[in-house]
């Protein structure tokens, strides 16, 4: 690599919703910006969230009002800035009883908590909250539990696909503002800035996706926004400044709709003092999320016989419809980075997702702890200190950017006869109407760019097992950072986490996309398929004593 290319302003570490971010709001100041990444684009917390931009309704009922409020503007935002990927979601809160005055007294204490989630900023961009009869609330939950249902209450919040969203701020960053993204690249050290003034950062590529060479990069501040990895990577720039970091981890399972069919998503009281969400997404159902503290590896948690138990007996106490581990079609598990309080933390479920911006050396920042949807505040927060560090005198303009492929949500019905006039032409009407609104609910307004990429080919056009058509996989490859197998089922696509089976139907049209349109050899793309596989297993084993 050029080395003279290779100086910056601002290098990120950590290519989750939060590096991203920063990235996007570094360069959109006018830093000359980097992102270093182990692995993808939000390939771990990030990409294992309950894929919602909400304010966090128990939040508001510990008292926090401030994180609510905050969330609450960052979702109304997001609606404007990124409207492919984040899309208005109604949620039914049911409320069951063995007494009618009980339940009725519930239904009043929930109405007070949600006018204050209102007045908090959710009716702003959404619709009030209002009260459901037991009719009402069967037509959007229709499988629900009717003994002691007394009615709901209706709110509403937002839904995202994470992990596209990661992306599309990185795409934005790169395409728009100059930044540069190293993929698959570890950093194995810092070295402190001399006389230079600039710290060198030692990336080594993984060699499944590139050369393997180590190459090194040059920056003024480095942004350690790593997540669970900040620890040790704030160790790397100075001993005996670990970041405290409490891994909760989260799990969530998916089912066909057919098996738990949903008209709203749900937040369901399950009787531990906890709720779960249930949520509908394209064919399938998901509900989730477990929240227990982890001492495992970091790297990548299982889904085990605890995580499938709880959940499906949370499901089955509260829906007709029993469900069993043989209904599961995917799932995925993440670990969320909480901030480590002063007394042990046996409960992660009562820890902030607060966050805090420390400087371990003069040249390091670490973004640590949050939520996913407030991760553009906290990028912004981090870029401020970045430019009172460098002197540079820019404010954030990350509210007002559109996110590649964002459109005007009155625009969609131009969008979809546009996107059609450029389908080729031997492609029935039956089948372009489903073909351009699947290209404008993952592509946005870039549906068009990724159709001039597929081609006249009638073959580019036709449905994978899982939905996917066999000529995405070529614009994700060229125009997406896409350089795994992995990259492309796991996230570009979400079968690899929605449908195992289907996933691994498709593996084979990845593979041999990556084949097609990178440099890598024959064994590069069979170590590949090994990890995609191996990704799948992780999701599938420990299951065997789940319940039935």
């Amino acid at each position: 690599m050029n080395s003279s290319l290779n100086v910056y302003d601002v290098l990120v570490v950590g290519g989750g919703a939060t590096g991203s971010g920063v990235l996007l709001d570094a360069a959109s100041r006018g830093l000359k910006a980097a992102l270093v990444e182990s692995d993808d684009i939000g390939s771990k917390t990030s990409s294992a969230s309950s894929k919602l931009i909400h304010g966090g309704l128990r939040y508001l009922e510990r008292g926090e009002v401030r994180l609510v409020a905050e969330s609450l503007r960052e979702r109304a935002i997001l609606q404007k800035t990124a409207s492919h990927l984040v899309k208005p979601l109604g949620f039914v809160i049911p409320v069951h009883s063995q007494s009618r005055l009980r339940g009725t007294s519930k239904l009043f204490g929930l109405s007070a908590t949600l006018w204050g989630y209102d007045l908090a900023g959710s009716i702003r961009s959404s619709k009030a909250h209002k009260r459901l009869s037991v009719e009402e609330t069967l037509k959007l939950l229709p499988t629900l539990q009717r003994q002691n249902l007394v009615g709901s209450l209706l709110y509403h919040d937002a839904f995202a696909d994470d992990s596209r969203l990661c992306l599309n701020i990185c795409i934005t960053a790169q395409k728009h503002f100059g930044a540069d993204i190293f993929t698959h690249t570890k950093v194995d050290g810092f070295t402190s800035p001399g006389a230079s003034g600039y710290a060198e950062i030692n990336c080594q590529p993984d060699a499944s996706v590139g050369d393997g060479n180590p190459f090194t990069l040059r920056s003024r501040v480095v942004v350690l926004a790593g997540g669970l990895a900040n620890g040790v990577l704030s160790e790397l720039t100075r001993p005996d400044s670990g970041v405290g970091i409490v891994p909760a981890k989260g799990v969530h399972l998916a089912v066909h709709s057919s098996k738990l069919p949903l008209n709203s998503a749900g937040a369901i009281d399950v009787g531990d003092g906890r709720r779960i969400f249930v949520v509908p997404w394209g064919e399938y159902s998901y509900f989730g999320t477990t929240d227990t503290p982890y001492l495992g590896p970091v790297g990548a948690p299982d889904i085990d016989a605890s995580d499938v138990n709880y959940l499906l007996s949370a499901i089955n106490a509260r829906f007709t419809t029993k469900l069993s581990e043989a209904d599961i079609t995917g799932g995925w598990s993440g670990l969320r980075p909480l901030l480590k309080p002063d007394e042990d933390a046996s409960d992660t479920t009562e820890l902030s997702r607060k966050y805090e911006i420390l400087t371990p050396t003069p040249w390091a920042i670490v973004v640590a702890g949050g939520k996913l949807t407030t991760y553009r505040a906290m990028a912004q927060s981090a870029v401020d200190l970045v430019c009172e560090k460098l002197d540079h005198q820019r404010n954030s303009m990350t509210s007002r950017i559109n996110l590649v492929g964002s459109y005007p949500v009155s625009d969609r019905a131009n969008i979809a006869t546009r996107v059609k006039s450029y389908l080729p032409n031997h492609l029935s009407a039956d089948a372009g109407s489903p073909v351009a609104e699947h290209l404008i609910d993952r592509y946005g307004s870039q549906a068009v760019s990724v159709i001039k990429t597929m081609g006249q080919d009638l073959r580019a056009y036709e449905a994978l097992a899982g939905g996917d058509l066999a000529g995405e996989f070529e614009y994700q490859i060229k125009h997406e950072l896409a350089t795994s197998i992995n990259d492309l089922l796991m996230r570009r696509s979400r079968i690899g986490i929605l449908d195992y089976s289907k996933a691994e139907q498709e593996l084979d049209a990845a593979a041999d996309a990556i084949s097609n349109y990178t440099e890598l050899s024959a064994s590069q793309v069979e170590t590949q398929r090994a990890q995609f596989l191996s990704s799948i297993a992780r999701l599938r084993v420990n299951r065997s004593n789940a319940t039935n």
